[in-house]
């Protein structure tokens, strides 16, 4: 069964939306992220076919793993807390004919983690700090990556002089001081360029407001609410526009 909260927390809507985001998602596979730019930066560790077990957490609808596993053959698992988005993905597994290298898996990351080890890459893209800060986030993660291991994040950090203050947003500065507490080594950094944010979320978001106007008509008595998720996708994109540059570290566990 799904836990509403952590998907409402996720996507950032009201739990009363949470049974309509497969229908406002549909569009979109890839949720928010730059997953063409995991699966080059996986591809430029050479890591062996036969030996290589990647876990995704917060794998959404599976596009990660369906595209290591199709392109290399290696064996991965994801992990979401969304029964919906696990369906799909297991679906395009078949569709790909790649059900055999992935496992993906309904659950909240901070449970099912404790049962994963010996993965030769750990990726988290655009989740946060789910534990509390990135220190502890990426601590708990390593623990499930052997000796030598990688672990992939994506996230947002502050501009400089942007003038917010809130805990939950840090500076450059900050999240690689709190990436590295543990003594793990950055063998890559991508800094992404501003302009490929803004095409995403204007792609995105046209989407999503095409199937919003669609619910409007279906569900007329849930169209207020629905209508309040679309638009504050809008406002939050423009803030993270404005605010914030998204990165990708490659981080190798010492």
């Amino acid at each position: 069964m799904d836990n509403l909260k952590i998907i409402a927390d996720a996507y950032e809507a009201e739990i009363e939306v949470v049974e309509f985001l497969p229908y406002l998602l549909q569009d979109l596979w890839a949720l928010g992220s730059y997953p063409d730019q995991t699966v080059e930066e996986i591809l430029s560790l050479n890591l062996p076919k036969e030996t290589t077990r990647i876990l995704d957490l917060g794998c959404g609808k599976g596009i990660l793993g369906i595209s290591l596993a199709k392109r290399f053959g290696y064996k991965v698992k994801g992990i979401d807390a969304f029964s919906s988005f696990i369906e799909f993905a297991k679906e395009k597994s078949k569709e790909y004919n790649v059900s055999n290298h992935t496992e993906f898996v309904c659950g909240d990351i901070k449970e099912m983690i404790e049962n994963e080890s010996g993965y030769t890459v750990a990726v988290l893209s655009s989740v946060g700090q789910i534990w509390g800060s990135y220190t502890s986030t990426i601590k708990k993660i390593r623990e499930c990556v052997l000796p030598g291991g990688y672990i992939i994040l994506e996230e947002g950090f502050l501009v400089e002089n942007s003038g917010i203050e809130n805990q939950n947003y840090i500076s450059y500065e900050s999240i690689v001081n709190q990436i590295t507490a543990a003594g793990d080594e950055i063998v890559k950094e991508t800094i992404f360029p501003g302009e490929w944010l803004i095409e995403l979320n204007k792609q995105n978001n046209k989407f999503i407001q095409q199937r919003a106007a669609e619910l409007y008509e279906k569900y007329p008595g849930k169209a207020e609410i629905i209508k309040q998720y679309a638009h504050r996708q809008i406002a939050e994109c423009e803030f993270l526009e404005k605010n914030f540059r998204s990165a990708m570290w490659v981080l190798k566990k010492i």
